[in-house]
């Protein structure tokens, strides 16, 4: 196997510990820089060479491993992110190329042996170099959508949620029975959301139309929506209202 520069960081001392003793199991693995803060681990990834994968919750406080990997991406794309988490293992392309993959806690020789595998599967396929191109692909149907509420993390099935809507600088997902905070853009879910039940009706709303309840004809020659276990009332303003006409067959 390849000899592999690591950072590792966790805000919780007992985790870290439990991860730094499982990758010295493994000769080839190299820990860079250790941190319970992702802030300066940061500071470090700007200046440091040759790190190929770092290791990272993504519940800690001030800048979690979400928005960590963001920034080491735009940084250096060729950097591989590994998730260390306490949710249920999941697959997800949505919001960063350079995840390798995600691990539950406690983690375990085992598992990241598994791991190693497949960074070097990806690295005969994607050698250094062209994961920057990788980044401007976003045809992949999304999996799951990583959002907020509460200052928790939660993993949600775009094809569970009802409404993406933009409020100001802010976008939230609504849900059967709840409202959570997402990243990004209405223009960015819209690309990547295309082909997948959802279509925007409005410059600040797109809605999933399989969770439609009824559509209410308005005197502008619009449309009323209303979503399935929510009382909101959705527009439909005349910038979007041959694309829903079409979307819906109207």
């Amino acid at each position: 196997m390849r000899e592999l520069n690591v950072v590792i960081i966790d805000d919780e001392p007992l985790i870290l510990e439990n991860l730094k003793y499982v990758l010295k199991q493994f000769e080839n693995i190299h820990i860079r820089y250790e941190s319970t803060d992702a802030v300066s681990a940061l500071e470090y990834v700007k200046e440091a060479q040759g790190i190929q994968i770092i290791f990272v919750d993504i519940t800690m406080p001030v800048l979690n491993g979400l928005d960590f990997a963001e920034r080491v991406f735009e940084l250096n794309p060729n950097i591989r992110i590994v998730f260390v988490t306490a949710y249920e293992q999941y697959a997800i392309n949505s919001f960063s190329v350079n995840v390798l993959d995600y691990i539950l806690k406690p983690v375990t020789v085992s598992r990241v042996r598994k791991l190693l595998d497949k960074f070097e599967r990806l690295e005969d396929t994607q050698p250094a170099g062209s994961r920057q191109q990788e980044a401007a692909r976003d045809d992949d149907p999304v999996l799951k959508i990583a959002v907020t509420k509460n200052n928790r993390f939660f993993i949600i099935d775009p094809q569970d949620a009802y409404v993406i809507m933009a409020q100001g600088k802010d976008i939230f997902l609504y849900t059967k029975a709840d409202t959570y905070r997402m990243k990004y853009t209405i223009n960015y879910w819209e690309k990547r959301l295309a082909g997948q039940g959802w279509i925007r009706c409005h410059r600040s709303i797109l809605i999933n139309i399989d969770h439609i309840r009824s559509i209410s004809p308005m005197f502008n020659s619009t449309y009323t929506v209303y979503m399935e276990d929510r009382d909101e009332q959705i527009p439909v303003s005349r910038s979007y209202i041959n694309q829903f006409k079409k979307a819906l067959n109207l």
